[in-house]
């Protein structure tokens, strides 16, 4: 029985799929099974799989249900007590499992361990680290807070009985699942946290990241399942904080796509719920160019 099971969602992905297994069946640390379940793609994306010729990878063909689902399904067709996670265009450095591995295995109190990640664009080449926090008091608070501070879907390995505890990733949700499985999560244990970016998130145009519907669809979802639960009743002051400010970044996201009317109405709810969110859209001008020097000064080639 392998010490770690790969879950790999993916959809018409046979044009990226060969280069991100390449990433995997290199790694130095080497008692995994990769798991690509196949949801209901219309491309090559399983003869791509298949091709990559190493025995322990399986592929798992499936209706198309989302990412969620087909997660979940890989989770459960998995036989590791330790599950990472891989998009199916995203890239590994070829020390991640063993780096995470040695950090599970050395503190069994820790259930999950993340690691840094940097953003590429379609050829690979690196554009931007993605946002980490190397340490919080509380990562509850802080994920709702912040939303992506602990890592991305990538960058994961959970112990297999914490992620049975919390249900898996949330069915239906196709933008936000790691940020409300994270959440989740962070209600039952501290996370470890890698600061190295051993991920490669690949920016393109067929990412759902970039749909302001989706992010504004599910982000509200997310919240409002995990508000409705009792486990959430010491964050419950932290309410209107939270929906203000995830509506300024639905509204920076309408706006960078250039839906003007969709984005005031998002700035508008926003405000209602939480006026001082308006601090928000307010600084934009400095974050941007805060962001662009900071890129420029620290992304390495």
């Amino acid at each position: 029985m392998p010490d770690v099971s790969v879950v790999i969602p993916a959809y018409n992905a046979a044009r990226t799929l060969a280069e991100t297994l390449d990433s995997v069946v290199v790694q130095t640390f080497d008692d995994f099974e990769v798991i690509i379940v196949d949801d209901g793609s219309t491309d090559g994306t399983a003869t791509v799989a298949a091709a990559c010729g190493d025995p322990r990878v399986r592929v798992i063909s499936i209706p198309n249900g989302g990412v969620s689902h087909a997660r979940n399904h890989g989770i459960a067709e998995s036989k590791g007590e330790l599950i990472a996670f891989l998009d199916a265009d995203d890239l590994w450095e070829p020390d991640k499992l063993e780096r995470q591995v040695a950090l599970l295995k050395a503190r069994p109190d820790i259930g999950i361990c993340v690691t840094g990640a940097i953003r590429v664009d379609a050829s690979s080449r690196p554009i931007a680290p993605m946002p980490l926090f190397e340490h919080s008091d509380d990562y509850t608070r802080d994920l709702l807070l912040h939303s992506n501070i602990a890592g991305c879907t990538c960058s994961g390995v959970v112990r297999r009985g914490l992620l049975q505890a919390v249900g898996g990733f949330e069915p239906g949700l196709q933008y936000c699942e790691d940020w409300s499985l994270w959440i989740r999560l962070s209600l039952r244990t501290d996370f470890g946290i890698i600061a190295d970016p051993l991920v490669r998130v690949r920016v393109h145009d067929g990412n759902t990241s970039g749909n302001p519907y989706l992010l504004e669809r599910d982000t509200f979802r997310a919240l409002d399942s995990f508000f409705a639960t009792a486990a959430s009743a010491p964050y419950a002051p932290l309410r209107a904080t939270v929906y203000g400010t995830q509506w300024m970044m639905c509204a920076g996201s309408y706006l960078h796509k250039g839906h003007l009317v969709r984005a005031v109405r998002c700035l508008c709810r926003g405000v209602a719920v939480y006026p001082a969110s308006v601090r928000r859209p307010l600084g934009l001008p400095y974050r941007w160019l805060a962001r662009a020097f900071g890129h420029l000064k620290d992304v390495q080639p």
